[in-house]
């Protein structure tokens, strides 16, 4: 009976000590996070969401081919532009054809991105064609181009057929200007026929209409430049 009291009160004391135990670990990190929440410490404060004042810039989809190509033919390479992203200053690492692979080797390619800017939606175009394809790094713009492609036609007055993914391949928003001679650089939809060139786009948000008749026009000419007010 001795040795039978002995163990429970062998047991009460070793269930006080653990008790105390648990109580000065709770205690102690209780008081470690006060500290660490009035010190600012990142671990206990809230993780800040994507979208924030040191990090404007957001991706949101990354096309890439090869410039002739139909846009729609383009592989998506946003994991891989992600990658090589930095959302504080809109610059993508490059030369793109090393860090984000090559799609077409030996080709010269265009770059499509989505993104946002400030959490406005923005696109921008890079072609190989009008920048250099080695270019170690790639600004995105902070606004809107005051150029916008909105739709462009092309072929015999009768008929026209719609190359506007390709044109934006071509096209410098920032300048206007569209790439010639466009029967090569669009395609010929009717090869030993005058064609026409119909271009609806936009000028600082001011819709406009601009028609390039070959019949009329040298259709041999390298750069067509889109006028910023309706003629």
């Amino acid at each position: 009976m001795e040795t039978y009291t002995k163990w429970i009160i062998a047991i009460i004391i070793l269930i006080i000590v653990i008790g105390l135990i648990w109580w000065g670990v709770k205690k102690y990190k209780e008081d470690k996070d006060a500290e660490n929440a009035s010190s600012g410490n990142p671990a206990s404060s809230p993780i800040a969401s994507p979208a924030t004042s040191t990090n404007p810039f957001q991706l949101n989809k990354v096309l890439y081919g090869r410039l002739s190509g139909d846009a729609s033919t383009y592989m998506d390479y946003t994991s891989q532009a992600q990658a090589n992203f930095d959302p504080s200053t809109g610059v993508i690492q490059g030369p793109i054809f090393k860090t984000l692979g090559d799609p077409a080797p030996g080709y010269t390619k265009a770059m499509i991105v989505s993104y946002t800017y400030n959490r406005a939606p923005l696109t921008f175009v890079y072609s190989e064609d009008l920048n250099s394809y080695s270019a170690t790094s790639v600004q995105l713009p902070t606004s809107t181009t005051p150029f916008q492609l909105e739709q462009v036609l092309y072929g015999i007055s009768t008929k026209q057929t719609d190359y506007t993914q390709k044109a934006l391949q071509y096209f410098d928003a920032s300048k206007g200007t569209l790439q010639g001679p466009i029967y090569k650089t669009l395609g010929d939809p009717n090869p030993g026929q005058s064609k026409v060139l119909t271009v609806y786009y936009t000028y600082n948000g001011t819709p406009l209409t601009f028609t390039w008749d070959e019949s009329v026009q040298d259709y041999n000419t390298a750069t067509i430049q889109l006028p910023i007010s309706q003629t």
